[in-house]
């Protein structure tokens, strides 16, 4: 069994004096709140992000934490939450989305290798990645817009978009024959 919350320590005490426990309160930006997880492709460690912009790595096999990478603020973005995560095919990285940054993270050290941030009305919603290696897909949301992208894992960069016309798509999937993706809506 794997624990995500480790124990509070004095500079997660809530200091606001509002607190009504006489040993103390947690402050809420302390708890963890798993947002989004990727298994590895060897099944013996996993990515786990939170909302506060933090990335944990642990190992399956001894539930130990192996590394963590806390997202640096980037201006204008009012939400930190890790949204969602897909390792590459190879185990060698990973894709993290935030509400406006993309992120290829080094799956070893959690070092960010490249970033790119969104322009101001995209918003990330989903991703999955290819199987040749070499792309991964995006739900973006564009105003109220849902634009389907498939984008460069090498450089983050949209290689094509397609507009879904009105449907509020919000997942993507790849099939496993590298010709065709699948995208499921809100509205069926």
């Amino acid at each position: 069994k794997i624990y995500f919350q480790q124990l509070p320590g004095p500079d997660d005490m809530d200091t606001s004096n509002t607190c009504w426990n006489p040993y103390g309160c947690v402050s809420p930006n302390f708890k963890f709140m798993v947002h989004s997880i990727a298994l590895h492709p060897n099944s013996r460690d996993f990515i786990a992000g939170n909302k506060n912009g933090i990335l944990q790595k642990w190992n399956t096999e001894n539930g130990e934490l192996n590394a963590y990478k806390i997202l640096e603020d980037i201006p204008g973005q009012t939400d930190a939450t890790v949204y969602d995560i897909k390792y590459t095919r190879d185990g060698n990285a990973f894709i993290a989305v935030q509400q406006k940054c993309l992120y290829r993270i080094n799956a070893v050290n959690l070092q960010v290798e490249d970033s790119l941030l969104l322009p101001d009305e995209d918003q990330i919603l989903g991703i999955d990645m290819g199987y040749d290696g070499q792309v991964f897909g995006c739900i973006t949301k564009r105003q109220n817009d849902r634009i389907v992208q498939i984008r460069n894992i090498h450089d983050l960069k949209v290689r094509q978009e397609f507009n879904t016309d009105g449907a509020s798509f919000n997942k993507i999937s790849f099939s496993p024959n590298k010709k065709q993706a699948a995208t499921a809506s809100d509205d069926g």
